[in-house]
C-alpha cells in the first residue's frame, strides 16, 4: 500500500471519529428541564474512574454520579438538581437523559459550569447545546473555559 493511499485512509478515520467530545442537551417540557448526555462509548470505556464504580456493569449509575459531582447548572440563582431518566446505547454512543422539575419556566438566568472529563484528558471538550426559550446557542467548554453565564 502506497504511503499516500495510507494517508488518505487515516485521514479519513480521523474526520469521521468526533472522539474527546461530550454533548449535554438542554431543553423544556412543560415544567421540566431535560438534559440528554451524550459519549462516545468506547471513549468511556477509556477513563478510569476512581471509587466504587464498576463502570462495565452500572454504567449510567457510574456517569450519573461522576456527572453531578462535576457539573452544575444554575436557573435563576437556584441550584438545579437532575435526577437520572432512562439510558441507552445507540450507534457506538451511550445516551443518558436527566430532569429537574422547574418551580419557574420563565428562565432569567441561567449558569452551567462543566469540568468533566479534563482530569482524564486536558485536551477534553464538552458541548453544551441549549434550547432552552431565549437561550438557543451551543457553547464548547474546555478546562480552560469550563463555564458559562447568561442573562
Amino acid at each position: 500500500m502506497t504511503s499516500i493511499a495510507l494517508s488518505l485512509i487515516l485521514l479519513t478515520t480521523n474526520l469521521l471519529h468526533v472522539g474527546q467530545v461530550a454533548e449535554y442537551y438542554f431543553s423544556l417540557h412543560e415544567n421540566e428541564l431535560q438534559m440528554k448526555f451524550v459519549i462516545e462509548k468506547d471513549e468511556l470505556f477509556n477513563f478510569e474512574f476512581e471509587g466504587n464504580c464498576d463502570l462495565q456493569n452500572t454504567t449510567s449509575l457510574c456517569i450519573a454520579n461522576y456527572i453531578k459531582s462535576n457539573f452544575t447548572v444554575t436557573i435563576n440563582n437556584e441550584k438545579i438538581n437532575l435526577d437520572l431518566g432512562d439510558s441507552y446505547t445507540e450507534n457506538g454512543h451511550f445516551i443518558v437523559y436527566f430532569m429537574a422539575k422547574l418551580k419557574n419556566v420563565e428562565i432569567q438566568n441561567l449558569s452551567i459550569q462543566n469540568q468533566c472529563f479534563y482530569e482524564f484528558d486536558s485536551n477534553y471538550k464538552n458541548r453544551i447545546i441549549l434550547n432552552l426559550n431565549q437561550f438557543q446557542k451551543s457553547y464548547l467548554l474546555t478546562k480552560e473555559k469550563y463555564a458559562i453565564y447568561l442573562k
